[in-house]
């Protein structure tokens, strides 16, 4: 076989492999979706206490900063 052969035939196959992990990634997402929707699923009531609290949001942020001021300008 020529070289174009076998090139146009490697990419039908990554293309049927691609397609069937697509197709497969979706049903497996409808599913989610379909247990998601049920009653009482998702109504989940919040600690208060496990949330982060003002210091945790400073840290996040100025860690934010620290790191693009490292990268704009090291």
């Amino acid at each position: 076989m020529s070289s174009l052969r076998i090139n146009i035939l490697l990419c039908v196959v990554v293309m049927l492999l691609v397609f069937g992990a697509v197709t497969e990634a979706r049903a497996q997402a409808g599913a989610d979706h379909g247990l998601a929707q049920r009653d009482g699923l998702g109504q989940k009531d919040l600690d208060e206490s496990k949330l982060p609290g003002a210091l945790e949001y400073a840290i996040v942020i100025g860690s934010v900063i620290a790191a693009i001021g490292v990268v704009k300008f090291v």
